[in-house]
């Protein structure tokens, strides 16, 4: 069964069993992170947060964690059955970071049904958990590949990073020293 967005992700996931609504509510702070951390030790399902404390309401209300958060939910998710082995996911990712696609602009589409500009811009408008007790802040995307390009030199780079919101408009980057995919 095929998808094309997150929304046909998750209910491809609901229909497998892979998927756990949690309708209680829960504190962003430390407890989504805590429940989610300790279904991913359990090797459970994904989760889909549906009553987040202080976001019943507004423009995001709900959080969805651990979609690629096992290996059969990952091979899914690149189009193999659940059972596909790790050499055969790794061939294909390294296949795939070797294809490049141009850009496509467009003129409508899923992508441009809500944009904010400016001072509307107001990231407290997301349940940004705060995942761990020891964390100095909200984490909006904790396992993110970013690409790079230096303006002068043109050598790219990929890392994966962490991206901590400070104010309503802005984030900040956990970087690490690491190596360069130039």
């Amino acid at each position: 069964m095929p998808f094309t967005d997150l929304r046909g992700w998750i209910t491809r996931l609901e229909k497998e069993g892979e998927l756990r609504r949690i309708t209680a509510q829960v504190d962003w702070d430390r407890e989504l992170g805590a429940i989610t951390r300790r279904v991913l030790e359990k090797k459970g399902p994904a989760l889909l947060f549906e009553n987040i404390k202080g976001y019943t309401t507004g423009r995001c209300t709900r959080l969805f964690t651990s979609g690629l958060g096992s290996r059969a939910r990952l091979a899914q998710a690149l189009g193999f059955g659940k059972d596909t082995s790790n050499a055969a996911l790794v061939q294909h990712v390294m296949g795939k970071n070797r294809e490049t696609i141009p850009p496509r602009r467009v003129a409508t589409g899923p992508v441009k049904e809500v944009v904010v500009r400016g001072r509307d811009v107001d990231q407290t408008e997301f349940p940004v958990p705060k995942w761990h007790y020891l964390e100095g802040g909200r984490y909006i995307h904790t396992f993110s590949a970013i690409v790079t390009r230096d303006p002068d030199t043109r050598v790219m780079n990929v890392g994966i990073y962490r991206g901590r919101t400070r104010r309503r408009s802005s984030w900040s980057r956990a970087a690490s020293t690491g190596a360069s995919t130039s």
